[in-house]
């Protein structure tokens, strides 16, 4: 209508026809980063059904918290890199953000007062390389 190309191709990949499912879940980039958080956590959280793990999720509030908080930082930094990509040509490797990610976390963490902790919390979060 005014001239405007729009791209329909992943800007990460490059790959597929770039949809919310693909961008955040289905991207070869996407997967590295989730694939790397769950090696560092010892984590499982699927590409597929994510809405679905976080909320059958079960431990303590806590514990269900950071789940969710890392399945939105890989949501946030994946469309931080999409912009990235797209504006300035460049990205940050896959491994990079996985570490930016559980950087952000374990910042978060560490703010919070320990003495009010739940012992199996600290355990879970030591276990997972959150702490």
């Amino acid at each position: 209508m005014f001239g405007v190309d729009i791209e329909d191709r992943c800007w990460l990949c490059g790959q597929a026809t770039e949809t919310q499912h693909h961008l955040f879940f289905a991207c070869v980039y996407s997967r590295k980063i989730i694939q790397a958080i769950n090696q560092c956590t010892g984590s499982c959280f699927p590409v597929t059904d994510v809405m679905d793990w976080c909320i059958q999720r079960n431990g303590t509030k806590l514990q269900r918290g950071v789940q969710i908080a890392l399945v939105m930082g890989v949501v946030y930094q994946v469309w931080m890199q999409r912009n990235r990509s797209r504006m300035e040509k460049t990205m940050l490797l896959p491994e990079k953000v996985a570490k930016l990610i559980m950087n952000d976390i374990k910042t978060r963490l560490n703010s919070k007062d320990r003495l009010h902790m739940k012992i199996m919390d600290i355990t879970w979060l030591e276990k997972k390389n959150l702490m």
